[in-house]
């Protein structure tokens, strides 16, 4: 996918134009995006050929291209991470969800925009006077993505409307609408666009496309998707169709994983020394230019720490728990490899220097040495604040491998799910298991998807569909400056699911309905 395609603000407005009403865009046939003068385009005489469809679909990526209200949510109010502000009760459940928090409502907007967007595709691409096998991988492409942003949804929100006709605006998604039930929104929207994108995806695209959605990236989410539903031999079945293809691979430096802009499709070796690729779906952003303030929320105040530049650092507001970081192997390297351990001026371990801290002054009282996270942090690269190029991955091969070993363990114990769960030890430097039985092996997985995959948007959901998320919050022990905030009013058991917007229930006329425990 060339740079053009993700200059955020043009690609925004093909996506506005698809629901409804007459915007200005810069379209020409050559290309997806140009700087040619704006033109007035309709929905009605935006679809004419294959250059349209392609830049419709493209549209649809957009609402991938999240912040920090989207996205870290995933992460914080976990057993992993918290907020060391504390006027946060997504991350420290110190004061009431509710349905007008803002953060709430911009995640709800965010994929009803991505999911009427895809809607518009869906419906237009197979009016467009062009031959079936180009249109198909293209509407395959835009149902991926609708899977996608409802399974967002239903994780979030639960019972959630299905709407699959295009809108002219959110008002219009929910006006009249009630919500259907959760299990009906996987059965009849997520999995069929899932297995559909799967069956008509490309494997691979040309250099001048990477970044778009493949046929391992469908299986993939699939794989995901039926964990969540613990269908487990379809579980198998997904992850096989990606292992056996062979086109993914664990790379052998685990560093590797966290590369800006100028390694972003890059290969890199394997334990073997073969050239591979590990990342499967990932959100992409460009230094200085289209990136988020997502780096920003990890890195420490005085960041200048393990080769990273940040002259004005960050705002260190995502914060690992204790409780995770002293459950590392010291052997781990993803300890060294996903955490600043020391500080670059030769401070004790952990020391930034924080209390002269660009944005605090005086220092506030949680201002004490702690861990930080490296993963978003780019080695080397002097960042704008607000525009980071580490991009968000989604979805990657040690992901695969890890809910094959839990599929495996599930359905026949964990005799055939140790290879899997073994090769991802191996790459981090630790020695295999072996000799557990089936629910030992359970609590390895638990463990194992936090080290591999901290911080990476996935631990609210595994311990969402192990129904752990209570269990973990109301078991932090080691992190007394976590246990101030949760200790104030602590976790509910309705938290796991948040409030639906007051918006969305006033503009629906009321037909929504609130979930259980929110007013």
């Amino acid at each position: 996918m060339t740079k053009k395609m993700y200059i955020l603000k043009k690609l925004r407005k093909i996506a506005l134009s698809l629901l409804g009403g007459m915007v200005l865009l810069n379209i020409s046939c050559s290309d997806v995006l140009t700087e040619d003068p704006p033109s007035f385009v309709t929905v009605e005489n935006f679809f004419q050929n294959e250059a349209d469809a392609r830049a419709a679909v493209i549209a649809i990526y957009t609402y991938l291209q999240v912040n920090e209200n989207e996205f870290l949510p995933s992460i914080w109010g976990t057993d992993l991470a918290f907020d060391r502000r504390g006027n946060n009760p997504i991350a420290n459940y110190n004061t009431p969800l509710n349905s007008s928090d803002g953060r709430i409502n911009s995640i709800w907007n965010q994929a009803w925009l991505g999911i009427a967007t895809a809607n518009s595709a869906i419906v237009n691409i197979p009016n467009v006077p062009e031959d079936v096998s180009i249109l198909e991988p293209l509407i395959a492409e835009a149902r991926f993505l609708r899977g996608y942003y409802y399974f967002y949804l239903a994780q979030y929100f639960g019972d959630v409307p299905i709407v699959l006709e295009p809108a002219t605006s959110l008002d219009e998604i929910f006006t009249g609408q009630v919500r259907q039930p959760v299990a009906d929104v996987y059965n009849n929207v997520i999995i069929p666009d899932l297995i559909a994108a799967a069956n008509a995806l490309p494997d691979t695209y040309g250099d001048a496309e990477k970044g778009r959605v493949t046929v391992d990236a469908a299986n993939g989410m699939l794989a995901k998707v039926y964990a969540v539903r613990q269908q487990w031999s379809d579980v198998i079945s997904s992850t096989e169709a990606v292992i056996s293809g062979g086109r993914y691979d664990l790379v052998a430096d685990y560093a590797d994983l966290w590369r800006g802009t100028s390694g972003e499709f890059a290969l890199y070796p394997n334990k073997d020394g073969a050239q591979v690729q590990e990342k499967i779906f990932d959100v992409q952003y460009e230094s200085n230019l289209r990136g988020p303030r997502i780096h920003t929320q990890f890195g420490d105040l005085n960041s200048r720490s393990n080769g990273f530049t940040h002259p004005k650092g960050g705002w260190s507001n995502v914060i690992p728990t204790f409780d995770w970081f002293n459950s590392f192997d010291p052997a781990d390297e993803r300890l060294a490899k996903g955490f600043f351990l020391e500080n670059a001026d030769g401070g004790p371990t952990w020391n930034f220097g924080r209390e002269n801290g660009p944005d605090e002054e005086p220092a506030t009282a949680d201002d004490q040495p702690r861990p930080h996270i490296t993963k978003y942090l780019n080695p080397g690269v002097d960042q704008i604040r607000n525009r980071g190029d580490v991009n968000i991955n989604l979805l990657r091969y040690a992901d695969i491998l890890l809910l094959r070993a839990e599929a495996e363990n599930e359905l026949n114990g964990p005799n055939g799910a140790y290879s899997y769960i073994n090769a991802v030890r191996e790459r981090a430097g630790l020695p295999g298991l072996s000799d557990l039985d089936q629910a030992s092996f359970r609590e390895a997985i638990i463990d194992e998807r936090a080290w591999e995959l901290g911080m990476e948007g996935h631990r609210r959901w595994d311990l969402l569909r192990w129904g752990l998320l209570g269990d973990k919050i109301n078991g932090i022990s080691e992190d007394q400056d976590f246990l101030s905030f949760i200790q104030q009013l602590g976790f509910q058991p309705h938290y796991v699911l948040f409030p639906i917007p007051f918006d969305a229930i006033d503009n629906s006329r009321g037909n929504l309905t609130q979930n259980e425990g929110y007013q």
